[in-house]
C-alpha cells in the first residue's frame, strides 16, 4: 500500500476526474456520494498506523456527526455539513484538489470548513488551532480528528514508543480542549 505522505503531485490525484459537473450539485450532497468520493480519492493509501486512509476520514466524519447531534444538539442539517467536512477534512491538505474545486463539487460552506481545517505553510500550530476554533463546525471536526489521532491502539505494538505515546497524548489533550470549546459554544448558542 502507498503511504499517504508524498501524495501531492501524484498523477492519480492531480488528474482526479471524480469532481462531477456543477449542474447536479444537490445529488452530491448525499453521504453516499461523499463516502464514494473519499474512497476513490484515497484508494490504495494508508495512514500513519498502516490502515486504509479512508477509514480515518470515515472515523472523523461519523464521530463529528454523532457529537454534533447528541452532545451539541445541532440540527441534522448542520450536523450533516460537519459530517461531510469531516470526511473531506484532509482533501485540500493532502491532495492537489483546491478549496475552490471542493466548493464547486460540494458547497461553499463545506469547502469553507475544510479550508479552516487545512494548515497553511508557515502557520504555527497554536495559530492554526486558534483560527479554526473561531468556527464551531471546524472545531467539531478537528475534535474528532484529534481524537482519532490520539488512539495509540491503532498503531502496531512496535511503533508504540515514547515519541508516539507523547504525540498521542498531545492529540488527546488537544481533542479535550476542542471538545470543551464546542460544548461552551453549544451552551452559548442555546442561550441566544
Amino acid at each position: 500500500a502507498k503511504a499517504l505522505q508524498g501524495i501531492k503531485g501524484l498523477d492519480k490525484v492531480m488528474k482526479f476526474d471524480y469532481v462531477p459537473p456543477v449542474e447536479k450539485r444537490r445529488n452530491r450532497l448525499t453521504m453516499n456520494y461523499v463516502r464514494e468520493y473519499c474512497q476513490k480519492l484515497f484508494d490504495g493509501f494508508v495512514d500513519k498506523a498502516g490502515a486504509p486512509y479512508y477509514k480515518h476520514c470515515e472515523f472523523v466524519g461519523e464521530t463529528a456527526y454523532r457529537f454534533a447531534l447528541s452532545e451539541l444538539g445541532m440540527s441534522k442539517e448542520d450536523a450533516n455539513v460537519i459530517r461531510m467536512a469531516g470526511y473531506l477534512h484532509d482533501v485540500v491538505e493532502d491532495t492537489d484538489i483546491s478549496v475552490e474545486e471542493l466548493a464547486e463539487a460540494f458547497t461553499p460552506q463545506i469547502a469553507g470548513v475544510v479550508k479552516l481545517l487545512t494548515k497553511e505553510n508557515g502557520l504555527s500550530h497554536k495559530r492554526y488551532i486558534a483560527r479554526l476554533m473561531d468556527d464551531r463546525f471546524a472545531t467539531v471536526v478537528k475534535y474528532a480528528d484529534s481524537l482519532h489521532n490520539s488512539m495509540i491502539e491503532r498503531f502496531p505494538e512496535e511503533e508504540r514508543d515514547k515519541h508516539r505515546k507523547k504525540k498521542c497524548l498531545d492529540y488527546l489533550e488537544q481533542s479535550y480542549k476542542l471538545k470543551e470549546k464546542a460544548l461552551d459554544d453549544a451552551r452559548l448558542y442555546s442561550v441566544v
